[in-house]
């Protein structure tokens, strides 16, 4: 159950960054609250296996961001972000084009002016 959710953290980021809201409390509730806690102190050779089977588990629901620079590569009519370059990608990934992790406008007063018409 762990290394599925491991995996759905990893395809939500894909998807949604505010995902990190739930995914950092859920990873944290994995390892210091379940029937079987992953302790990363004192370190172990079982717990090291554990933490690194959720972690390719996570960078697993990470690969859609492969295909981005593969579809950019072919020159589609449509290229949003032209992700095939290095700096499209970084672009794309840190949403740049949406304002990087801001959650609302940076100018809320401006973005509101349509009220006080």
């Amino acid at each position: 159950l762990a290394r599925a959710g491991a995996f759905l953290c990893g395809l939500a980021l894909t998807n949604q960054h505010t995902a990190v809201l739930l995914c950092a409390p859920a990873a944290f509730w994995v390892m210091y609250f379940a029937r079987h806690p992953l302790r990363l102190w004192p370190a172990t050779p079982e717990t090291a296996r554990s933490f690194s089977s959720l972690a390719v588990f996570f960078f697993l629901g990470l690969t859609p961001y492969i295909y981005l620079p593969v579809a950019s590569a072919r020159r589609p009519e449509m290229n949003w972000g032209a992700t095939h370059t290095l700096a499209g990608f970084w672009k794309h990934l840190t949403r740049a084009e949406y304002g990087t992790f801001s959650l609302g406008a940076k100018d809320a007063h401006s973005s509101l002016n349509f009220l006080q018409n």
